[in-house]
């Protein structure tokens, strides 16, 4: 059985729109569409334009879920930093 991570980097070009439930919507397709699996899927949200974080902040996020059988709820964000962000993906590239 492969136990690797799926890892998703999602940006939303639209800022007006309601990302909780957008993300969740993404999640659970990607689950349910695509045959992810709820505990190795690693979805990171990347904002775009910042305006929800100062110039220091953070512009990407680990974003986890409550999964209902394949249906992702109530999106919780935790902040990563540009330092987290770029350890994740030279971790990724060293084991493709």
């Amino acid at each position: 059985m492969d136990r690797k991570l799926q890892i998703v980097i999602a940006s939303w070009p639209d800022q007006s729109i309601n990302h909780s439930n957008g993300v969740s919507s993404l999640a659970t397709e990607l689950v349910s569409h695509y045959q992810f699996h709820p505990k190795r899927l690693l979805l990171i949200e990347h904002n775009l334009n910042g305006k929800q974080s100062s110039i220091s902040g953070p512009i990407y996020f680990l974003v986890t879920f409550h999964w209902n059988q394949f249906q992702a709820e109530k999106p919780i964000r935790h902040p990563l930093s540009l330092a987290e962000f770029t350890q994740i993906v030279l971790i990724l590239s060293s084991h493709s």
